[in-house]
Protein backbone atom coordinates (compact mmCIF):
# COMPACT_ATOMS: atom_id res chain seq x y z
CA UNK A 1 0.00 0.00 0.00
CA UNK A 2 2.96 2.82 1.02
CA UNK A 3 4.39 1.96 -2.90
CA UNK A 4 1.29 2.24 -4.34
CA UNK A 5 0.35 5.85 -2.24
CA UNK A 6 4.20 7.11 -3.15
CA UNK A 7 3.56 5.89 -6.96
CA UNK A 8 0.65 8.61 -6.47
CA UNK A 9 2.03 11.12 -5.23
CA UNK A 10 5.18 10.89 -7.96
CA UNK A 11 5.11 14.14 -9.92
CA UNK A 12 4.58 14.00 -13.84
CA UNK A 13 7.94 14.95 -15.06
CA UNK A 14 8.29 18.35 -16.45
CA UNK A 15 8.91 18.39 -20.18
CA UNK A 16 11.88 19.90 -21.17
CA UNK A 17 12.16 23.28 -23.47
CA UNK A 18 13.20 22.72 -26.92
CA UNK A 19 15.90 25.69 -27.59
CA UNK A 20 16.66 26.25 -30.67
CA UNK A 21 19.31 25.78 -32.69
CA UNK A 22 20.22 29.08 -33.85
CA UNK A 23 19.76 30.86 -30.49
CA UNK A 24 22.64 31.32 -27.97
CA UNK A 25 25.59 30.15 -30.49
CA UNK A 26 27.58 32.54 -30.18
CA UNK A 27 30.27 31.82 -27.31
CA UNK A 28 33.45 29.86 -28.69
CA UNK A 29 34.27 26.46 -27.12
CA UNK A 30 37.76 26.24 -26.34
CA UNK A 31 39.47 23.21 -27.59
CA UNK A 32 42.22 21.63 -25.47
CA UNK A 33 45.75 21.59 -25.49
CA UNK A 34 46.29 24.91 -27.50
CA UNK A 35 49.88 24.84 -28.27
CA UNK A 36 50.42 29.53 -28.64
CA UNK A 37 52.88 30.00 -31.53
CA UNK A 38 56.62 31.67 -30.58
CA UNK A 39 56.80 33.87 -33.46
CA UNK A 40 54.93 36.12 -35.32
CA UNK A 41 55.65 36.72 -38.62
CA UNK A 42 54.72 40.52 -39.93
CA UNK A 43 52.84 40.82 -42.87
CA UNK A 44 50.56 43.46 -45.18
CA UNK A 45 48.15 40.93 -45.75
CA UNK A 46 47.68 40.14 -41.79
CA UNK A 47 47.20 43.63 -41.43
CA UNK A 48 44.07 43.26 -43.54
CA UNK A 49 42.63 40.90 -41.62
CA UNK A 50 43.49 42.13 -37.96
CA UNK A 51 41.64 45.09 -38.42
CA UNK A 52 38.38 44.80 -38.80
CA UNK A 53 37.73 47.88 -40.84
CA UNK A 54 39.86 46.83 -43.35
CA UNK A 55 38.06 43.44 -43.35
CA UNK A 56 34.77 44.44 -43.79
CA UNK A 57 35.98 46.72 -46.58
CA UNK A 58 38.12 43.79 -48.06
CA UNK A 59 34.76 41.62 -48.16
CA UNK A 60 33.13 44.04 -49.41
CA UNK A 61 34.88 45.02 -52.51
CA UNK A 62 36.64 41.98 -53.02
CA UNK A 63 34.35 39.00 -52.53
CA UNK A 64 31.88 38.62 -54.87
CA UNK A 65 28.65 37.78 -52.93
CA UNK A 66 25.75 39.88 -52.09
CA UNK A 67 25.95 38.69 -48.90
CA UNK A 68 29.05 40.55 -48.18
CA UNK A 69 27.60 44.08 -49.41
CA UNK A 70 26.37 44.66 -45.81
CA UNK A 71 28.97 43.87 -43.47
CA UNK A 72 30.32 46.23 -40.53
CA UNK A 73 33.40 46.18 -38.49
CA UNK A 74 30.93 45.21 -35.45
CA UNK A 75 29.75 42.37 -37.04
CA UNK A 76 33.25 40.76 -37.16
CA UNK A 77 34.64 38.69 -33.88
CA UNK A 78 38.38 37.76 -34.08
CA UNK A 79 38.41 33.94 -32.94
CA UNK A 80 41.65 33.02 -34.41
CA UNK A 81 43.34 32.05 -30.77
CA UNK A 82 41.17 28.90 -30.60
CA UNK A 83 41.98 27.41 -34.35
CA UNK A 84 44.63 29.09 -35.48
CA UNK A 85 47.37 27.75 -32.29
CA UNK A 86 46.06 24.23 -32.91
CA UNK A 87 48.44 24.14 -36.17
CA UNK A 88 52.20 24.38 -37.27
CA UNK A 89 54.43 27.82 -36.48
CA UNK A 90 54.49 28.61 -39.80
CA UNK A 91 50.53 29.50 -40.08
CA UNK A 92 50.80 32.38 -37.86
CA UNK A 93 48.94 34.41 -40.12
CA UNK A 94 46.03 32.54 -40.32
CA UNK A 95 42.64 34.01 -39.07
CA UNK A 96 39.23 32.60 -38.27
CA UNK A 97 36.48 35.69 -37.91
CA UNK A 98 33.07 35.04 -36.70
CA UNK A 99 30.50 37.10 -38.31
CA UNK A 100 26.84 38.14 -37.91
CA UNK A 101 26.15 39.92 -40.49
CA UNK A 102 23.62 42.78 -39.46
CA UNK A 103 24.11 41.30 -35.83
CA UNK A 104 21.94 38.56 -36.93
CA UNK A 105 22.38 35.26 -34.35
CA UNK A 106 23.30 32.52 -36.83
CA UNK A 107 26.72 33.72 -38.10
CA UNK A 108 29.17 32.46 -40.67
CA UNK A 109 33.18 32.12 -40.13
CA UNK A 110 35.76 33.65 -42.25
CA UNK A 111 39.45 31.30 -42.66
CA UNK A 112 41.84 33.89 -44.09
CA UNK A 113 45.09 32.05 -45.46
CA UNK A 114 47.90 34.67 -46.22
CA UNK A 115 50.56 33.22 -48.49
CA UNK A 116 53.53 34.74 -49.01
CA UNK A 117 55.34 32.09 -50.95
CA UNK A 118 57.15 33.20 -53.88
CA UNK A 119 55.08 30.36 -55.13
CA UNK A 120 51.71 28.93 -54.99
CA UNK A 121 51.22 26.04 -51.85
CA UNK A 122 49.45 22.91 -53.14
CA UNK A 123 48.16 21.78 -49.94
CA UNK A 124 46.17 25.09 -48.65
CA UNK A 125 42.91 22.81 -49.76
CA UNK A 126 44.07 20.11 -47.22
CA UNK A 127 44.54 23.13 -44.18
CA UNK A 128 41.31 24.57 -45.05
CA UNK A 129 39.54 22.02 -44.71
CA UNK A 130 41.38 20.84 -41.15
CA UNK A 131 40.00 24.45 -40.22
CA UNK A 132 36.90 23.78 -41.49
CA UNK A 133 36.53 20.21 -39.27
CA UNK A 134 37.85 21.94 -36.33
CA UNK A 135 35.26 25.25 -36.43
CA UNK A 136 32.22 22.76 -36.83
CA UNK A 137 33.29 20.17 -34.72
CA UNK A 138 33.50 23.53 -31.76
CA UNK A 139 30.33 24.45 -32.34
CA UNK A 140 28.53 21.41 -32.22
CA UNK A 141 30.35 21.03 -28.25
CA UNK A 142 28.80 24.61 -28.16
CA UNK A 143 25.52 23.68 -29.24
CA UNK A 144 25.09 20.33 -26.67
CA UNK A 145 26.84 22.03 -23.78
CA UNK A 146 23.46 24.47 -24.01
CA UNK A 147 21.21 21.72 -24.83
CA UNK A 148 22.22 18.23 -24.84
CA UNK A 149 21.06 16.54 -28.25
CA UNK A 150 20.76 19.54 -29.92
CA UNK A 151 23.34 18.90 -32.82
CA UNK A 152 20.96 15.80 -33.49
CA UNK A 153 17.76 17.60 -34.22
CA UNK A 154 16.39 18.50 -38.03
CA UNK A 155 16.45 22.16 -36.91
CA UNK A 156 20.21 22.37 -36.01
CA UNK A 157 22.40 23.02 -39.00
CA UNK A 158 26.20 23.94 -39.27
CA UNK A 159 27.20 27.71 -40.24
CA UNK A 160 28.67 28.23 -43.42
CA UNK A 161 32.48 28.75 -43.63
CA UNK A 162 34.17 31.03 -46.43
CA UNK A 163 37.74 30.24 -46.86
CA UNK A 164 39.74 32.88 -48.35
CA UNK A 165 43.29 32.16 -49.85
CA UNK A 166 44.73 35.90 -49.85
CA UNK A 167 47.71 35.28 -52.18
CA UNK A 168 51.11 37.89 -52.25
CA UNK A 169 53.10 36.16 -54.21
CA UNK A 170 54.16 37.33 -57.65
CA UNK A 171 54.04 33.65 -59.76
CA UNK A 172 50.56 33.10 -61.31
CA UNK A 173 48.32 30.72 -58.92
CA UNK A 174 47.73 27.84 -61.21
CA UNK A 175 46.63 25.19 -58.49
CA UNK A 176 43.35 23.47 -58.35
CA UNK A 177 41.02 25.38 -55.95
CA UNK A 178 39.13 21.79 -54.98
CA UNK A 179 39.32 19.69 -52.27
CA UNK A 180 38.90 16.41 -54.82
CA UNK A 181 41.77 17.52 -57.08
CA UNK A 182 44.00 16.64 -53.80
CA UNK A 183 42.58 13.09 -53.75
CA UNK A 184 44.05 10.04 -55.54
CA UNK A 185 41.21 9.13 -57.70
CA UNK A 186 39.04 11.94 -56.71
CA UNK A 187 37.36 12.13 -59.83
CA UNK A 188 36.20 7.78 -59.81
CA UNK A 189 35.60 8.45 -55.85
CA UNK A 190 33.52 12.27 -55.77
CA UNK A 191 30.40 11.16 -54.51
CA UNK A 192 31.82 9.79 -51.27
CA UNK A 193 34.09 12.45 -50.48
CA UNK A 194 33.92 16.16 -49.22
CA UNK A 195 34.11 18.53 -51.86
CA UNK A 196 34.61 22.79 -51.63
CA UNK A 197 36.83 25.16 -53.17
CA UNK A 198 38.31 28.00 -51.92
CA UNK A 199 38.07 31.65 -52.47
CA UNK A 200 41.18 33.17 -54.45
CA UNK A 201 42.64 36.97 -54.18
CA UNK A 202 45.64 36.92 -56.37
CA UNK A 203 47.02 40.45 -55.39
CA UNK A 204 48.66 40.11 -58.73
CA UNK A 205 45.61 40.30 -60.82
CA UNK A 206 44.65 43.52 -59.04
CA UNK A 207 46.40 46.84 -60.98
CA UNK A 208 46.75 50.00 -59.21
CA UNK A 209 44.20 51.59 -61.21
CA UNK A 210 41.57 48.46 -60.48
CA UNK A 211 42.47 48.72 -56.76
CA UNK A 212 41.99 52.93 -57.17
CA UNK A 213 38.96 52.75 -58.13
CA UNK A 214 37.42 51.43 -54.82
CA UNK A 215 38.32 54.72 -53.03
CA UNK A 216 39.04 52.92 -49.93
CA UNK A 217 41.91 52.39 -47.29
CA UNK A 218 41.73 48.56 -47.93
CA UNK A 219 42.63 49.19 -51.54
CA UNK A 220 45.72 51.42 -50.56
CA UNK A 221 47.15 48.70 -48.26
CA UNK A 222 46.98 46.57 -50.60
CA UNK A 223 48.73 48.35 -52.97
CA UNK A 224 51.51 48.68 -50.62
CA UNK A 225 50.84 44.69 -50.23
CA UNK A 226 52.27 44.54 -54.38
CA UNK A 227 55.40 46.38 -53.54
CA UNK A 228 57.94 43.75 -54.38
CA UNK A 229 60.30 45.68 -57.09
CA UNK A 230 61.63 48.91 -58.16
CA UNK A 231 59.18 49.49 -60.94
CA UNK A 232 56.79 48.46 -58.14
CA UNK A 233 57.76 51.82 -55.95
CA UNK A 234 58.04 53.66 -59.42
CA UNK A 235 54.19 53.37 -60.00
CA UNK A 236 52.92 53.66 -56.93
CA UNK A 237 54.68 57.26 -56.26
CA UNK A 238 53.30 57.95 -60.02
CA UNK A 239 49.59 57.35 -58.10
CA UNK A 240 47.87 60.60 -58.23
CA UNK A 241 48.63 62.41 -54.84
CA UNK A 242 44.98 63.86 -54.39
CA UNK A 243 43.28 60.76 -54.62
CA UNK A 244 45.18 59.51 -51.99
CA UNK A 245 44.48 62.27 -49.76
CA UNK A 246 40.85 62.42 -50.58
CA UNK A 247 40.56 58.50 -49.37
CA UNK A 248 42.73 59.09 -46.27
CA UNK A 249 41.05 62.97 -45.48
CA UNK A 250 38.36 61.09 -43.99
CA UNK A 251 40.10 58.13 -42.06
CA UNK A 252 40.47 57.18 -38.72
CA UNK A 253 43.44 58.16 -36.84
CA UNK A 254 44.65 53.98 -36.61
CA UNK A 255 43.45 52.94 -40.00
CA UNK A 256 46.21 56.22 -41.07
CA UNK A 257 48.73 54.83 -38.89
CA UNK A 258 48.13 51.32 -39.80
CA UNK A 259 48.80 52.56 -43.47
CA UNK A 260 52.00 54.18 -42.62
CA UNK A 261 53.04 51.59 -40.47
CA UNK A 262 52.98 49.26 -43.54
CA UNK A 263 54.74 51.76 -45.49
CA UNK A 264 57.76 51.54 -42.92
CA UNK A 265 58.45 47.51 -43.33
Amino acid sequence: MKQTKRRGKKKAKKRARVIPATQGLRKVAEPKDIVLNSQVRDSGGKVIFDDHTLCSQFLRDYVDLPYMKGIRPEDIEDVSEQYVTLFAEERNSDRVKRVHVGGGSAPFFLVSLIEHKTAPDYNVCMQVFRYMVYIWETYEKEAESIQKGMAKREDFLYPPILPIIYYEGAKSWNVPRDFRSRIREGSIFEKYLPNFEYYLVPLRDYSNEMLMEKKDEISLVMMINKLQTAEDIVNFRQLPGKEIEEILKDSPEHLVNIIANVLRE
